[in-house]
Order: C-alpha cells, then sequence, then structure tokens
C-alpha cells in the first residue's frame, strides 16, 4: 500500500467525519425516500455502481434517473444530496448522500448506508437480504477488481473494489452474534476520479 493510498484514505475517514453530521441531519429528518425492503434498496444501489463510468454519472439527476428515488438538494448547497427511507418491517433506514472535498464543490463521493435509530449495531438481519457475497459477486462479473484492506492485529476493514476511474469502498459486518459468518454490507463510499 503507498503512501499518498493511505494518506488518502485517512483524508476520506477524516473528512467523512467532519460531514458526517451533515449526514446524519438528512438521515434523522423525516425521511424523504419511500419505504422498500433491503433488498430493494440494495438492488437499486448495485444498480447505479455498476453503471457508474464518469462523474456525471453521481449527480443528482442521474441518481433519480438510474434509482428511482427523489433526490433532495440542499437548499444552502446543491452539491449536498441525498435521500433516506425506511426499510420494510424493521428499525432500520437507508441514506445515500453526496461527498465533496470542499464546501461548495462537485461531489466526487456516495455515501451510501443502512442504520438504525439506536447506532448499537444489532441484529443485521433485517438489513442482509442482498449480502457482501451478492454485492462482490454482481461487481466483480461488472469488471471490477477486488482487494481487502486489514488494520490492526490483522482485523478486516473494508472490500476496494476498483474498476477504472471508479472506486467502491464496502464495509461489512456479521449478520449476529450468533452468524458472524454471513457479512452484511454496513456502507458503501462509491468515488469518481476524472
Amino acid at each position: 500500500m503507498t503512501t499518498n493510498f493511505l494518506y488518502r484514505k485517512i483524508s476520506v475517514f477524516l473528512y467523512l467525519v467532519i460531514v458526517g453530521a451533515t449526514a446524519l441531519a438528512m438521515e434523522t429528518k423525516a425521511q424523504n425516500a419511500p419505504t422498500l425492503t433491503a433488498e430493494n434498496i440494495s438492488r437499486r444501489v448495485l444498480k447505479l455502481v455498476k453503471n457508474v463510468r464518469k462523474l456525471k454519472d453521481i449527480s443528482a439527476k442521474s441518481i433519480k434517473k438510474s434509482m428511482g428515488i427523489k433526490v433532495i438538494l440542499n437548499s444552502e448547497d446543491k452539491n449536498i444530496y441525498g435521500f433516506s427511507g425506511k426499510i420494510s418491517d424493521s428499525d432500520w433506514f437507508y441514506s445515500l448522500i453526496s461527498l465533496s472535498e470542499t464546501k461548495g464543490g462537485t461531489p466526487h463521493r456516495l455515501e451510501f448506508s443502512f442504520g438504525e435509530p439506536t447506532g448499537n449495531y444489532p441484529d443485521m438481519k433485517p438489513v442482509c437480504s442482498v449480502d457482501f457475497e451478492n454485492y462482490q459477486k454482481e461487481l466483480t462479473a461488472a469488471g471490477f477488481s477486488v482487494t481487502p484492506y486489514y488494520g490492526e492485529h490483522n482485523r478486516l476493514l473494508w472490500h476496494n473494489f476498483l474498476r477504472n476511474n471508479v472506486s467502491v469502498q464496502i464495509t461489512a459486518n456479521g449478520e449476529s452474534a450468533e452468524n458472524i459468518q454471513q457479512k452484511c454490507v454496513r456502507m458503501l463510499i462509491l468515488e469518481v476520479t476524472d
């Protein structure tokens, strides 16, 4: 792993911490997207990711066209956009938000995540109908290569999928304490470099 790559990943992490308040605000306000099953939203996300080739493919207009979900623009900064909605028959929700490196800058990243109100990392079964293995299978079939990234004590942190100028970082957790072998997608960060 090169120093520049590691520095970039650390910078992205710090940036996500800074913009986390914005993302959280979007997630916790009245949800603006339809109530969907976890499988339905996961399939829509996979469709979006597989179709991204250029920066314009992650614009609010392109997301709406690809996913069929109304994208809400931030009234103070039109480069901040996204949506959130409830997962049917559960307390879980989903959200997608744009991320840019500077205020007012063109977004180069999208963050998709599943969350639940307590934030206590409960059983993920309600959002695991399309598990990490399914994501990996579909993304590799779409031409992405995959590399796992490990942290301290050889702990898996995420998997990075790369196809040309599009990278997708997926963080997954075990479905539950009883079923840690089945990995469920918790968060996905899509980045496009032009």
